[in-house]
């Protein structure tokens, strides 16, 4: 499969900001050539895997690369190795995964498993799936477990993306002091040290250099990989290093260097932890989100530990009547070709809801209920297909 390796060297190399009709006609000639390569012997993996993310990048819908390799297991699964099932499963579970089908994404996954999938992305994306607190699929114990597997097999240069996703399964697991040493080696290995974090900032343009070459996720930014040391040094004690790590973010804010991947409430989840509700408040001032807070219970909280009733009142007043009056324009608009009856019943719905979830939420506050705020590591689902033509290597 030479001429498919030169296929997906020439569509890696192609400029970033290419739009996709410039790349379309290359696409429908590795299509094409997918397609010989399945007359001349239909049992080929590399080009149904292939041909199945080809079709996504040329945005052909009614999810026909499930199709492709749903089809393609039901002729031959019979016929094909361990290997090529759990390559198959593995990119079939990603695309699952997309499709938001979370328990046939781990069902798939789970199989490939059960084959001792030599691929460390299977491993990967079980880590993933059970990292995910959305979708109450949280089982940190498993995460690190299918995590540290990746990280041994992968035959990755650096193993930047395994060893990162590693970490945080370690601090989900309260092993604080293993996670931020993993983390500190990032900085290290990038010629950064977050022990002297003023003198930092000439080197970060060369260091996203670095990050940028490994096509790394976009959660795995400088400033998220600093921002979790953070998170380690609160978990074990050393709040003077936690709250520096914390006040370089407010100083790149202040200077409207508004920090990478690191947004005010994960800012906010430092401060609140220490209960500096002082802090709390001046950070959603810098950060022009302060009166998008009208439903966030830690704003209602520290408003109310720092004795600023008439704000406090002002803003539920605000808050609530506002959402009355979406009320009011939802229960009186007309039901018609644009705007169906259970669309209208759906947003008064809604609506109810939000008015209900504000009168309780400042009813507790106001009676000492603490709402917990967790200081959580920023991770989602990135590709993990062992099939993709833009990150295989």
């Amino acid at each position: 499969m030479d001429r498919l390796e030169e296929y997906i060297k020439e569509f890696q190399e192609r400029p970033r900001e290419e739009k996709f009709e410039d790349y379309l006609p290359l696409l429908f000639e590795i299509r094409n050539f997918l397609l010989a390569g399945l007359r001349e012997n239909p049992k080929d993996v590399d080009c149904i895997t292939f041909l199945a993310i080809v079709s996504v990048e040329m945005r052909i819908w009614g999810y026909v690369h499930i199709r492709l390799l749903e089809s393609f297991l039901n002729r031959y699964e019979k016929d094909l190795s361990d290997d090529d099932l759990a390559r198959i499963y593995t990119d079939l579970a990603y695309y699952y995964d997309d499709k938001g089908d979370g328990k046939k994404c781990e069902s798939l996954l789970k199989k490939a498993v059960d084959l001792a999938s030599k691929y460390y992305q299977t491993y990967i994306a079980l880590g993933l799936y059970y990292l995910e607190r959305e979708y109450k699929n949280f089982q940190p114990r498993l995460a690190e477990f299918y995590l540290k597997k990746a990280l041994d097999i992968s035959a990755n240069d650096k193993k930047f993306t395994e060893a990162y996703l590693y970490a945080v399964a370690l601090y989900e697991n309260a092993k604080y002091e293993e996670s931020k040493k993993i983390f500190f080696s990032f900085l290290e290995s990038l010629g950064l040290d977050y022990l002297h974090l003023e003198s930092m900032e000439n080197k970060e343009l060369e260091a996203k250099k670095i990050l940028l070459e490994y096509d790394l996720p976009i959660f795995m930014s400088i400033d998220n990989i600093i921002y979790n040391i953070a998170l380690c040094e609160m978990k074990l004690g050393n709040k003077k290093k936690c709250l520096a790590i914390a006040e370089l973010f407010e100083k790149k804010i202040k200077e409207n260097k508004q920090a990478e991947e690191v947004d005010a409430y994960e800012l906010v989840a430092i401060y609140y932890f220490y209960e500096d509700y002082e802090a709390v408040l001046r950070v959603f001032d810098l950060t022009k989100t302060r009166y998008y807070m009208n439903d966030i219970w830690e704003y209602y909280y520290a408003l109310y530990k720092l004795g600023k009733k008439e704000e406090f009142e002002a803003l539920y007043s605000k808050s609530l009547k506002e959402w009355e009056d979406f009320l009011a324009e939802d229960m009186a608009r007309e039901v018609g070709e644009d705007y169906s009856l259970e669309e209208k019943e759906d947003d008064i719905d809604f609506d109810k809801e939000k008015i209900a979830y504000l009168n309780d939420m400042v009813a507790k506050v106001k009676a000492g209920f603490k709402p917990e705020l967790g200081a959580n590591m920023r991770v989602y689902t990135s590709c993990y297909l062992v099939d993709c033509i833009r990150h295989k290597k």
